[in-house]
Order: structure tokens, then C-alpha cells, then sequence
């Protein structure tokens, strides 16, 4: 079993009062983002409100932005063990998120004794168990004339990692790619056009949504 364990590394202090904005949202976010992680650290104690706010992804996108609240964070990979007395053991060096901010930690399959990540960038990162080594994968090129993808689909299936993407702007198009067997890249198996499907099942366009929202085709 494995986990990523994420480390902070704070800035220097610097002190704030915000009681006056607490009940503004908006004001107290513009506010916040200027401060120095370590100050926000201390301002999760606050209240549940405050906790919530500064934890939350966007928040952290925002403070990126701003020089003096660097978020200068790390992860390293542990792998836990019955036979290590089940205690989680690092393995490898740590790596700077700030590297791989676009890495999807969420969307991870084991296949073929590695743990694969998925990413928004052209290249995504892979864990071998057996080895303990981390490794980068390149993640399918976007076509021609296409926007970034939207994967809607991540796993292993009949012992083959497969990948289906949707780009953008021809939603009713997707590929389904498969990982090489020497994990150097993907190739596209099927490309699947739903065109035909719409024509024969208008209603499932949802023509009361924008045609953008990504659920305006009903599959």
C-alpha cells in the first residue's frame, strides 16, 4: 500500500487582525492571500469558517500568486508493510509539488506492479512498488486544433491501462487510448463519434443548458 505524504515549509511570520471583515467572504479572501503561510497556518484556528476558507483549492491557487505567501510544499511516498511492523516507510526522495501542480493525486490506478497519476500537463508520474522509484509517464498529446481534454475515464481493463478523453470544443467526440507496454506513451485505440447517437436521441440534448457546460449532452 502506498500514500503521499504532503510536508509544508512555512515563510516567515507576520502578524494580522481581520475581526473587523470576519463576516465578509470576499473582503477577508483578498486580505488573506497577502499573508505569509505562516500566519494563515495559525489563522486556521480561528473559527470553522476560517479553517474551511484557507483550506479550500481555490484559496490555495489564489495565495500561489502572491510572492510572500509561497506555499513551498513537498510530498514523499510511503509504503506501508505488514512485514515493517505496519508502520509507513519513506522511500525516495521528496519532490516539489510546485513541480507537478498539475498533477491529479486523486486519480491514481495501480496496474502492472506501478501506481500511475494522471495530469493536465504533457507529462504524469508513475510509482514502481518494486523498485521504489518514481518515474515520469507522458500523458496523450492534445490533436491538433483541440482544446485540453477532459478525462472522464482512468483504470485498468482485461490487464490494458486505458485512458478515454473528451476535448474540447467537439464534446461528442472522445478517444480511448491505451498505455504502451513499455509505459513510453499512449496510442489511440477507438475514437468514438457520438453524432449519430444525437440524431437518433435528440432529447438527450439538454438545450436549456449552455452549450460549454459540460453536461448538455446527456452521456
Amino acid at each position: 500500500m502506498t500514500t503521499i505524504e504532503r510536508i509544508l515549509i512555512t515563510a516567515p511570520n507576520a502578524a494580522f487582525s481581520a475581526e473587523s471583515i470576519a463576516g465578509n467572504v470576499d473582503l477577508l479572501t483578498q486580505i488573506l492571500i497577502f499573508l505569509p503561510i505562516k500566519s494563515l497556518l495559525k489563522f486556521k484556528s480561528v473559527s470553522k469558517h476560517w479553517l474551511s476558507l484557507i483550506s479550500d483549492p481555490n484559496f490555495y491557487c489564489k495565495s500561489c500568486g502572491n510572492p510572500r505567501s509561497r506555499w513551498d510544499t513537498y510530498c514523499r511516498i510511503k509504503i506501508y508493510s505488514s512485514a515493517t511492523g505496519g508502520l509507513w516507510r519513506p522511500v525516495g526522495n521528496r519532490f516539489s509539488v510546485l513541480e507537478v501542480d498539475k498533477l491529479m493525486f486523486d486519480s491514481r490506478v495501480f496496474w502492472n506492479g506501478a501506481v500511475y497519476w494522471i495530469s493536465r500537463s504533457e507529462t504524469s508520474l508513475r510509482f514502481d512498488i518494486e523498485e521504489e522509484l518514481l518515474r515520469e509517464t507522458p500523458m496523450p498529446l492534445i490533436p491538433g486544433g483541440w482544446e485540453p481534454s477532459t478525462v472522464r475515464y482512468f483504470g485498468e481493463s482485461h490487464g490494458h491501462l486505458n485512458m478515454i478523453n473528451f476535448y474540447l470544443p467537439r464534446r461528442i467526440e472522445f478517444d480511448v487510448y491505451e498505455i504502451e507496454s513499455d509505459c513510453s506513451g499512449w496510442f489511440m485505440k477507438y475514437r468514438v463519434d457520438l453524432f449519430g447517437v444525437l440524431g437518433a436521441f435528440p432529447e438527450m440534448i439538454r438545450s436549456y443548458l449552455d452549450p460549454l457546460d459540460m453536461d448538455y449532452y446527456g452521456f
